[in-house]
């Protein structure tokens, strides 16, 4: 039964540390993210837009080629931050042309995408001739995820309004940030190799999350003046 363990496969070769740990992983961003909405009470941009995010960040850190752990979290809150920035504000602009020219929805979100595409590519050119390594050094992989996530926007903006899209986005960056700190420890990702079977433990929690019926961490203090008249 050894041979099926994740330090076996990876001893093996037949697959490598960075894309198990993807796989691992991928319970736990879920589990994370369901906590900070349901039971914190932040609010996010759905769960496909954090994840993304979180495993964008979690690249931009291993591409730093830092084995600090705060010198990955450091390096990926100054490219990822940077990046979302560039993506956010370049849908925000590509939505506002492409609302005037009333569009169906695929060739319109294929126009934004479009756009953020050459706002990152013009990005990698400024750090270029700037000599910003920070960004030249960063993996093509967080670049395409991050700008999946603009559709994430335009739909928020085109359904709310700019201002609820960025507290969204704000709060989608917080927990992708936290958990992609979390998921680049090395010792828990040590713990989830040597431990996968940790991950049941993703099932109850999910269940008890689910039905989670109480105030949020942050309605407590939102209402802390109403809660004491009610007792």
């Amino acid at each position: 039964m050894n041979e099926l363990l994740p330090a076996a496969l990876i001893d093996e070769g037949i697959i490598t540390r960075v894309t198990l740990l993807m796989i691992i992983m991928l319970p736990i961003v879920g589990t994370v993210i369901g906590f900070t909405k349901h039971v914190i009470g932040l609010k996010s941009l759905g769960l496909y837009a954090p994840i993304v995010m979180t495993y964008a960040y979690f690249q931009i850190g291993l591409s730093s080629g830092h084995s600090s752990w705060i010198d990955q979290v450091f390096y990926s809150f100054k490219v990822g931050i940077a990046l979302t920035i560039v993506v956010f504000l370049t849908t925000l602009l590509a939505h506002k042309v492409t609302k005037l020219m009333r569009l169906h929805y695929s060739p319109k979100i294929a126009l934004v995408i479009s756009t953020v595409a050459i706002s990152m590519y013009l990005v990698i050119i400024v750090a270029r001739y700037l000599d910003l390594e920070t960004f030249l050094e960063s993996s093509f992989i967080p670049i395409i995820l991050l700008s999946t996530v603009s559709e994430q926007f335009v739909v928020t903006m085109a359904q709310k309004n700019i201002k609820t899209a960025f507290s969204l986005t704000l709060t989608t960056t917080i927990i992708s940030f936290c958990t992609f700190a979390l998921i680049i420890y090395g010792p828990f990702q040590n713990l989830m190799i040597d431990y996968p079977y940790l991950l049941i433990l993703t099932f109850p929690l999910n269940i008890m999350i689910g039905k989670f019926t109480g105030l949020r961490l942050l309605e407590y203090f939102r209402f802390q003046n109403v809660i004491p008249q009610n007792e």
